[in-house]
């Protein structure tokens, strides 16, 4: 048999809790194993009777006489019962245990006043949970802890707080609750009891708890109107209740009691008889009153109403006394967070009334508010009660409505000022909003007797066109208006769109569901747009403040009135097209300047928010036709390129307004983020097929224009896949589910426009039997100046449309096929005579793309290869690709030998960076840009031929005239040289290395392994170039910093979230050893000055965690860049470094204090910087080429030093101590006191600002 007391002993003498809990679950388990007769339970608990039986021989001894160590012992001799207990099965103990357990601890709570509660309180909490446990032993335990007495308030808060969650989960077990109820009655003596030795409680934490107690026995059990009032002066003396310390150990905030306080006001009606006096007495005591107080007491008056179960006993025989003390907070009231507490109160209290009852409190609100709304004074309280009963309930709105309309119109013709009308508008419109609100509400939420009572306001709401609003509206848009009366305008205009959202039935699903006539509907719309139309082209100068708010509030009445009435828009768009046709007859810069100001405004009127018809692409796809359509007939009458790009931001404006508007419409995301992309929910849809979805769209959204000839398109469905003459081809294809149906539609449109813009931006060039094949750009083309602007305007829009598609959707339509292709991909193609080429017979470009992106690729290096089919020589064409390729979503190289290809392609492509000699030079960023999203998306390590070819490439850039070359790096660099005419060597080893460079930058995100050890080796040994290391050197930046390829949702990207640190111990530790000058001489001063620009131009990309453990390294290298080079942007880059550094206050910068302040002082007068730096160390003409500006006296960069520089003095101030800046101050004052006349402002204020904080440790 298990030996108890050793267990026991053990607990009781480890001071280690998990020695203590391995002894108690030892204990446990031995109880529960050992066999039945020999009674493990009872010898369990005799294990601990030495120390119980000392507690008994000195209970006579007077206070102080028993040993600390006994009491603490024995305490710890309790715990491990407790501990014991807890570690039991729940099943385990019969009921004849567990009513002895019961009696023992109960009775600690009279025998153990100081140390045995805590143990006793947990033991019963367990047994408590125990199967075995009866409902009938629950009392027992409530009256075995009211046994404490006074002495209760003696515990420590933790044991305290034990005690309360004991008490807490017998009141709140139903069994339990129902003896104790059966057992007491009304009467509740135990409660009575439990509020006898709880009442003085103080501790956070404990009244938590409390408070929870009380909410409970409220709400559960049914005590006596004298308990009931018992408890409330019980808690409601707590009222209000605050902490002296807003940050308690235990975690509880002031917030947290306030809420359980308020739990207890608004648990049940029976305690409202109290509550709803208590309150208001408190809330009418005025001045006296803090803010915060004023807030608890509303707020808790709206927990009351809101929760009350029994409106007729709790709420009504208060309301009139409430309603009195709200409307006067409402009247007087100063501090706005009350006041608006204060109206969701009347709001609360409305909406528990109902029938006469509320007939008679809307009466009383009438004769208190109506007459209000004569005098401007009171007319914005008025308003503001109006509103707040109105918003109660559907049958108070009504009661209002009905007796506030009339009122307000008979106002709004005396009206007293401007101000007053606009208040009484506002009421008006207020109401407007409500009324709606309530109309959008599901059925569920509102009644039969509620809908019937809504529809019964229709007709007064429906004169107010006539009676209010069409005579202010009128006055407004008339050219001369005063501004008092465009003020009055706009709210009426307000006032108008609201009417067009009022809607007859609670479900609006039908066109032209308002309660407008049609006759005021479409009178209302001609105004509109004609006033529209009128001032939408004035500049925001030749308009004041309020002409533009009128504006304003005019289109969003239009917003309101085409989505009930769509029909509506089509005519806005055709008066609008044709104000842009007419623009062309005066110039196209007239032309230019109507679309900027008109485009957008029509995309928010038409497409911010879903048409009711049960088109919702209605309006999105007329304004994208129209543009389309005005986007083709510039182009043909060669417009500049400029009007075609305004064209194209309209294009993308629309897209991306309807995008939002169904983002916020539907009930799900139109695309959700899984593991292997984003999901849009149209897996396996008929319509998302390469040979459908042209024809698809064509067939079902026939007003779009086709921008260029389609009968030259190969289709790729079968031809067994047509259908009947007399049924539309796109009706065999549309989706069963209204969302399916609505996003699939959408994300056709946008792919079909992209596509229409990059057909007619490019054509197809092929010889006889298409021995030649290329892609160009169109004749459209031939001499525009901002062709590359319109280029990077629709391979955004390609972007867009392509980026909103889902994984499964990009695969589907074989986008990635397109890249090359640019929409081309069907084309059949043609020779020189127009006919269609014999090989093959109607072979297609997709069908040369085949045999032309193979994976494998022999690679001749004295002629490498070019890009099949667009040769991405030309900026315009690889920002069209790059506008495909960008947004696709890919996680591994494609299956498919083509699109595998085409991405080995793509990387040779960059790597090879091919100038068109008959093209002017091209910056080759967005080529740059498509090498990093591609080698970001790609797992590189899989293309070996790519990473092969990389290491070949770089290691070539980086070898100089002097460095052995193989073979393949001759031919390479030879080849390279060739195509780049004219520029030096080492100008083409950087262009080289800057492609490599890019691919790193993309992989290093995701990178993972070493297979870019040996690139990274070779870009390291880049700065020891003495010939093109700074070039090297500043390039370096490219890998670390954060690039817009990488960033924007339209990118997918693949981010390691550690990728920094490991660059910076792969890339950047290394250089950073070599950029200090060795002893030996081992590194001369040229290679680190390199490697001190590469690293600087890295580490202003990183955060000071990453490098922190090398500072003194890095303020050793900024002190040598500054003293050593002319003022450039490494001088910034290393002051700014310096800065953030310093901003840390490490100890690690103090040895250097001295030398950061001289470096900052000798860069305030650049001549002096210049006679004291180091000139002999490194050749002059090498220091203007590797650095930016080449210390320029007149450097745009010499301001911006000296700010830098003043602002690091005077921060050394802040973060480091006086005594090691204090021998410095005189010489830095006297420093600083010459720069106080520079031309510069604020380089004049930084230096007042730094001699201020330097004479301060000077006195």
């Amino acid at each position: 048999m298990t030996d108890f007391r050793t267990l026991a002993l053990e607990y009781v003498l480890s001071d280690e809790p998990e020695k203590q809990k391995r002894s108690a679950l030892n204990a446990a388990s031995a109880i529960q194993s050992d066999p039945r007769p020999s009674n493990p339970v009872l010898r369990w608990v005799q294990s601990i009777g030495s120390w119980i039986a000392a507690d008994e021989g000195s209970a006579d001894v007077g206070e102080g006489g028993e040993s600390t160590g006994d009491v603490i012992a024995r305490s710890k001799a309790l715990a491990f019962l407790a501990d014991t207990i807890e570690a039991l099965d729940s099943e385990f103990l019969n009921h004849d245990q567990v009513s002895h357990l019961i009696s023992f601890f109960g009775s600690m709570f009279k025998i153990d006043h100081r140390h045995g509660i805590m143990p006793a309180a947990r033991a019963l909490s367990r047994v408590a949970s125990m199967k075995a446990f009866k409902p009938t032993q629950a009392d027992r335990i409530i009256q075995s802890v009211c046994g404490l007495g006074d002495d209760f308030k003696a515990q420590s808060p933790k044991t305290r707080a034990v005690v309360y969650d004991l008490i807490s989960q017998i009141v709140s077990q139903p069994d339990a609750a129902g003896d104790l109820q059966h057992r007491y009655g009304a009467s509740a003596g135990f409660m009575v009891d439990l509020l006898q030795l709880c009442r003085n409680e103080r501790d956070p934490m404990c009244l938590l708890t409390w408070f929870g107690i009380l909410r409970k026995f409220l709400t559960e059990y049914s005590p006596s109107p004298e308990v009931v009032t018992e408890i409330f002066n019980v808690f409601s003396a707590y009222f209000p209740i605050s902490l002296r310390s807003s940050h308690h150990p235990s975690g509880i905030t002031a917030e947290d009691l306030k809420v359980a306080l308020r739990d207890c006001f608004s648990a049940h009606h029976s305690v409202a008889g109290q509550a709803f006096p208590f309150l208001i007495e408190r809330l009418d005591q005025g001045e006296g009153l803090t803010a915060t107080v004023k807030l608890d007491i509303l707020r808790t008056l709206k927990a009351c109403l809101q929760k009350c179960t029994d409106a007729n006993q709790g709420v009504i025989p208060f309301a009139d006394k409430i309603w009195t003390s709200l409307k006067y907070e409402v009247r007087n009231g100063e501090v706005e967070d009350a006041v608006k507490e204060t109206l969701q109160v009347i709001g609360a209290l409305f909406s528990r009334l109902d029938g006469d009852n509320l007939q008679r409190l809307v009466h009383t609100v009438q004769q208190d508010c109506l007459d209000d709304l004569d005098n401007p004074t009171y007319t914005p309280a008025a308003q503001k009660l109006l509103l707040a009963v109105s918003s109660g309930s559907p049958s108070a709105f009504a009661l209002v409505a009905f007796a506030a309309l009339q009122p307000v119109k008979d106002s709004l013709r005396h009206a007293k000022s401007t101000d007053h009308t606009v208040s009484l508008l506002n009421l008006l419109n207020s109401l407007q909003e409500v009324r709606c609100a309530r109309m959008q509400q599901s059925t569920a939420a509102l009644t039969p007797h509620h809908v019937g009572v809504l529809q019964r306001t229709e007709p007064a709401f429906v004169s107010l066109y006539r009676d209010v609003f069409s005579q202010p509206f009128q006055q407004a848009i008339h050219p001369e208006a005063s501004k008092e009366t465009l003020i009055i305008g706009e709210k009426a205009i307000q006032g108008l769109a609201l009417l067009f959202k009022q809607q007859h039935s609670v479900t609006c699903s039908q066109i032209g569901d308002s309660i407008l006539a049609p006759e005021d509907a479409s009178e209302i719309i001609s105004d509109l747009s004609s006033f529209l139309l009128s001032r939408a082209f004035r500049t925001k100068d030749e308009e004041s403040e309020e002409a533009l708010a009128l504006l304003q509030a005019a289109i969003r009445a239009l917003q309101a009135a085409v989505t009930r009435i769509p029909d509506a828009f089509s005519k806005l768009v055709t008066d609008s097209f044709a104000i842009f046709e007419g623009a062309t007859n005066v110039s196209f810069e007239e032309l230019w300047t109507r679309l900027r100001s008109m485009l957008p405004k029509l995309a928010f009127i038409g497409c911010s928010e879903l048409p009711v018809s049960e088109d919702k692409l209605q309006h999105s796809v007329l304004l994208l036709s129209s543009l389309l359509r005005q986007l083709q007939s510039m182009i043909n009458r060669k417009a500049p390129a400029g009007v075609w790009a305004e064209y194209a931001i309209g294009i993308h404006t629309t897209m991306y307004t309807f995008w939002v508007a169904c983002e916020n419409s539907l009930e799900r995301p139109v695309r959700e983020k899984k593991v292997e992309g984003y999901d849009t929910g149209l897996k396996d849809d008929l319509r998302f097929s390469p040979g459908r979805w042209v024809r698809y769209v064509s067939s079902r959204f026939s007003s779009l224009p086709t921008l260029q000839d389609e009968s030259m398109v190969k289709t790729l469905e079968d031809e067994n896949e047509g259908t009947s003459d007399s049924e539309p081809y796109y009706k065999k294809l549309l989706a069963t589910e209204s969302r399916q149906q609505l996003v699939g539609d959408m994300l056709l449109v946008y792919l079909f426009v992209a596509r229409q813009l990059y057909r007619r931006a490019t054509s197809i060039i092929s010889s006889e039997n298409a021995t030649t094949i290329g892609i160009r750009l169109s004749e459209d083309f031939q001499g525009k100046d901002n062709e590359y602007s319109y280029a990077v305007l629709i391979s955004r829009v390609a972007q867009f449309a392509i980026s909103r598609l889902g994984f499964w959707e990009q695969n589907q339509l074989r986008l990635l096929e397109q890249v090359p292709a640019l929409f081309r991909a069907e084309d059949v193609l043609v020779d020189g005579l127009g006919s269609e080429a014999e090989s093959g017979g109607h072979q297609s470009l997709r069908d040369v793309m085949a045999s032309k992106f193979t994976p494998e690729l022999e690679i001749d290096w004295s002629n490498p290869p070019s890009f099949p089919i667009n040769p991405l020589t030309n900026e315009c064409l690889v920002l069209l690709a790059f506008g495909i390729m960008a947004p696709l979503q890919l996680t591994t190289i494609p299956v498919d030998p083509m699109s595998s290809g085409i991405i080995t392609r793509l990387f040779f492509a960059g790597l090879l960076s091919r100038v068109d000699p008959t093209l002017p030079p091209q910056p080759l960023t967005s080529l740059m840009s498509l090498l990093m999203n591609v080698s970001n998306k790609i797992p590189l390590n899989e293309l070996t031929n790519v990473l092969d070819s990389a290491r070949a490439q770089i290691e070539t850039a980086v070898s100089d005239a002097h460095s052995k070359m193989d073979l393949q790096q001759s031919e390479l660099l030879a080849w390279h040289v060739s195509q780049r005419a004219g520029q030096s060597i080492s100008e083409v080893r950087k262009l080289m290395a800057r492609p490599v460079l890019y691919i790193t930058a993309g992989a290093l995100r995701r990178y993972k392994g070493n297979y870019l050890k040996a690139i990274l080796a070779a870009i390291i040994r880049g700065p020891a170039d003495l010939e093109a290391g700074h070039m090297f050197a500043s390039d370096i930046e490219i890998l670390f910093k954060e690039s817009p390829v990488l960033q924007t949702d339209s990118h997918p990207r693949v981010v390691n979230p550690l990728w920094r640190q490991r660059a910076y111990m792969e890339i950047v530790k290394p250089m950073l050893d070599l950029a200090l000058p060795k002893k030996d001489g081992s590194t001369s001063m040229t290679i680190a000055a390199n490697y001190s620009i590469a690293v600087l131009h890295a580490l202003r990309n990183l955060s000071l965690e990453i490098y922190e453990d090398d500072m003194e390294q890095i303020i050793r290298m900024i002190i040598c860049v500054v003293r050593m080079l002319p003022l450039s942007l490494e001088t910034l880059y290393g002051l700014q470094l310096v800065k953030t550094i310093c901003q840390k206050g490490s100890d690690q910068v103090t040895p250097f204090l001295g030398s950061i302040i001289d470096i900052c002082t000798s860069v305030l007068v650049p001549t002096e910087h210049e006679r004291k730096r180091n000139r002999g160390a490194i050749n002059l003409e090498a220091l203007h080429a590797m650095t930016k500006d080449g210390g320029s006296k007149n450097s745009p960069l010499i301001p911006r030093i000296q700010v830098l520089a003043l602002e690091i003095l005077r921060d050394l101030t802040k973060h480091y101590e006086a005594r090691h800046l204090r021998n410095e101050a005189p010489a830095v004052v006297r420093r600083l006191g010459r720069i106080l006349g520079d031309s510069y402002r604020e380089t004049r204020a930084n230096a007042h600002s730094a001699i201020s904080a330097w004479h301060n440790l000077i006195r």
